[in-house]
């Protein structure tokens, strides 16, 4: 059928395509018979397999159940020889005590009696060796016994496993059945199947051969036809050859023109994307050069008000450092001034009041003398006149000396004055230089929460890193997950097939087992019956 194929001409399009689809139809049919038939062998296959593996478990079985059985008759016999070893131990035991009682009545004999006989002796002895001996059986019994025990535990151990090894058989073995059922449902589904695809593929061939007569009608109707079709190639060639040449130079005249044209779009795309790329590098280098020029700004307003604070630090310090040489400058000058005008006016208005108190003496004397001494005028007129001098005199400088007292006062004053506005001006220099120095700390917060800020951002970073790393992780776990579950879909697919193939020959073998049983069955009745015929011929 597929040589056929090309033998159709292309005018019959629509039977070259049913004729095909028959072709596929048919081909699909064999291929979906000859996986049937491999599936049946695959099945066949795994159903030996699955019998002999029956066969080793139910052998495995009756090895287990007369491993079973010894091992209970042996716990049995050792039962019984361990009631034996009690029934012998308690013999020994009510012999010990007779032995002892004897002793126990021996020795209060002897306590009695004068003394040992030689008869008594030897009893004794014996006796003795008679306890050793009893005691070194009880102790071999003892342990004996504890080997039994031992024994029979392990025994009851293995008892025990062949028991759990039963039952897990049994549980295998239901399972074998339960798969066999199963195999043989699905044998019968795909013995359903291929049923239908037999059905189907018989009707496929039938409209198959009715296809191929009306081909051959067809066929002959082609024939008469290629005749004038031939004539009337012959006429097409030239034509054909003609436009041919014409359809060459317009396609070269085409060719030529495209080109042009796509060279001319290219050059003009590229001319464009160009203008692009020119103005977005315009624009990202200006929009980098205002980010430069807003940071060098920055820094060096930075560095401007670095510089401010430090100079104003020095300022600040270096007046500080004057202000505080000056003041303890003037204290110290104060203080000084301050006692000295202090003790020089004290001692002046002192030695002013002594001489005022010795004027004063010095008066009243001269009064007495001008009253007593009255003769004596001229002297006196030349005394009073010298006196009145010095008086004009200490007058003259105790208005000096009063004066050079206000000049210190004043003086004194202006100092205080002075030390007022120094102290003001301190209190100023200090204020400024605690506000520089709390600008620097803003300043250096300012710096520090930058750096948080940009340490956060880079932790901020990091997390997002590690998240995509783990998102990353889990995108290949779960893509090997999703890998591993597509294998163990197609390995389980793979086991379905296997199992249905073992299914079928499950099936196919049942059926002949059935056939054969049947056949048995027939068989024994015609034995029957030939027995029978030949017991009534006897019988006869």
């Amino acid at each position: 059928m597929a040589a056929f194929l090309p033998t159709i001409p292309e005018e019959m399009g629509l039977f070259r395509q049913e004729v095909e689809k028959m072709l596929n139809a048919l081909v699909k049919s064999q291929e979906s018979e000859q996986r049937l038939l491999r599936r049946t062998r695959e099945i066949v296959g795994e159903i030996g397999t699955n019998q002999d593996k029956y066969a080793r478990e139910k052998e495995e079985e009756l090895e287990a159940y007369n491993y079973k059985k010894k091992v209970q008759v042996d716990i049995e016999v050792m039962w019984g020889q361990v009631a034996n070893s009690h029934k012998l131990e308690t013999e020994k035991q009510a012999k010990l005590n007779e032995l002892r009682t004897n002793i126990a009545m021996l020795e209060e004999q002897l306590k009695n009696g004068s003394g040992w006989s030689e008869a008594q002796e030897e009893m004794m002895a014996k006796l003795k060796r008679q306890r050793s001996d009893s005691a070194r059986e009880v102790e071999t019994k003892a342990n004996e016994l504890a080997q039994i025990r031992m024994e029979v535990a392990s025994l009851q151990a293995l008892v025990n496993e062949a028991e759990e090894e039963q039952f897990r058989l049994e549980e295998e073995l239901a399972n074998v059945s339960n798969e066999v059922q199963e195999k043989r449902s699905k044998a019968d589904k795909e013995s359903r199947r291929k049923v239908m695809l037999e059905k189907s593929l018989k009707t496929l061939k039938h409209e198959a051969e009715t296809f191929n007569a009306e081909w051959k009608r067809k066929a002959d109707a082609v024939k008469v036809g290629e005749a004038l079709l031939k004539q009337k190639e012959v006429t097409l060639r030239e034509s054909k050859t003609r436009m041919e040449k014409y359809l060459k130079q317009y396609d070269v005249l085409f060719r030529t023109t495209h080109q042009f044209t796509e060279a001319m779009e290219n050059q003009w795309q590229k001319n464009v994307e160009l203008q692009k790329e020119n103005t977005q590098t315009e624009g990202t280098i200006r929009t980098k050069e205002e980010i430069v020029a807003k940071i060098e700004k920055d820094c060096v307003k930075i560095e401007q008000l670095v510089a401010l604070t430090k100079e104003k630090i020095a300022e600040v310090d270096l007046v500080k450092e004057k202000i505080d040489e000056k003041k303890d400058a003037c204290k110290h000058s104060l203080n000084e001034l301050v006692n000295v005008t202090i003790e020089v006016e004290r001692k002046q208005s002192e030695s002013i009041k002594k001489t005022l108190d010795d004027l004063l003496r010095q008066r009243e004397l001269v009064n007495k003398m001008l009253v007593r001494a009255a003769d004596t005028a001229q002297g006196t007129h030349d005394l009073t006149k010298i006196k009145e001098n010095t008086m004009k005199n200490l007058e003259n400088e105790i208005n000096g000396y009063r004066q050079s007292v206000k000049q210190q006062r004043d003086m004194v004053q202006q100092l205080v004055s002075e030390r007022d506005r120094y102290d003001k001006e301190a209190e100023v220099a200090n204020r400024k230089y605690r506000a520089a120095v709390e600008e620097a700390k803003l300043q250096d917060l300012q710096v520090t929460s930058l750096q948080d800020k940009i340490t956060e951002g880079e932790t901020r970073l990091k997390q997002q890193q590690n998240l995509y790393e783990a998102v990353r992780s889990d995108r290949n776990l779960y893509s090997k997950s999703l890998i591993e579950s597509q294998e163990e879909i197609a390995d389980m697919k793979r086991k379905f097939k296997i199992m249905n193939h073992q299914i079928e020959q499950l099936k196919e073998e049942i059926t002949t087992k059935d056939h054969c049983l049947v056949k048995e069955h027939f068989d024994h009745h015609k034995v029957d019956k030939v027995k029978q015929g030949y017991i009534c011929m006897h019988l006869r």
